[in-house]
């Protein structure tokens, strides 16, 4: 079993400038961090080393969170559109900024209504993760056949800091609450994010 010869502390295996945390680019200083302290009796005859903080400050805590979202319509288009704009909502802080620069269109298909309105999200939030793209909603098709199946076109742009204060970085759509379910005045869906 391999053990640490020496623990450094934080603050020497840390940029001066801070720790960058993971997607929202906020930097943790190092002093806010404690070196890791091995606790008392631990790995002792090949058990498992647990580790603690030793620091004497209180650490940033950052907490991931969630918005639910409800969306009512005359049609299943409707309410997919509607759930792709709260998104982008979500996402900067005025959505009507973002201009229908670029397009793309997308097809995606899946075994019923729910399971499509949560892959269609997620497409979302990966192009805007992989490509930087904020994007609209602006023609879509849901059919139901034996599974579910959407054919649309989005527009949109690249992120633009100089115009798009963005919000909060939604990370994904979650089926956590997740519904879509018709009634007499058309359709409703029910959406969280992870935030």
């Amino acid at each position: 079993m391999l053990r640490p010869a020496r623990l450094l502390p934080a603050a020497r295996l840390a940029p001066p400038d801070g720790l960058p945390t993971p997607r929202s680019g906020m930097r943790i200083s190092p002093r806010c961090l404690g070196p890791a302290t091995r606790c008392s009796g631990a790995s002792r005859g090949g058990t498992p080393t647990r580790w603690r903080g030793a620091a004497s400050k209180p650490r940033p805590t950052i907490a991931a969170s969630a918005c639910v979202s409800a969306h009512h319509g005359p049609t299943i288009e409707a309410v997919f559109a509607a759930a792709a704009q709260a998104l982008l909502a979500a996402t900067v802080e005025d959505p009507d900024s973002v201009e229908r620069r670029e397009r793309r269109c997308v097809t995606l298909e899946e075994r019923d209504l729910e399971l499509l309105l949560l892959r269609f999200l997620n497409e979302l939030v990966y192009l805007r993760d992989a490509e930087e793209l904020l994007l609209h909603a602006d023609r879509l098709s849901v059919t139901q056949n034996t599974g579910a199946r959407l054919e649309g076109e989005l527009a949109g742009e690249r992120i633009d800091p100089g115009r798009h204060a963005l919000a909060s970085d939604v990370k994904a759509a979650t089926a956590h609450g997740l519904r879509v379910a018709s009634t007499p005045e058309g359709w409703t869906a029910a959406v969280t994010l992870d935030v």
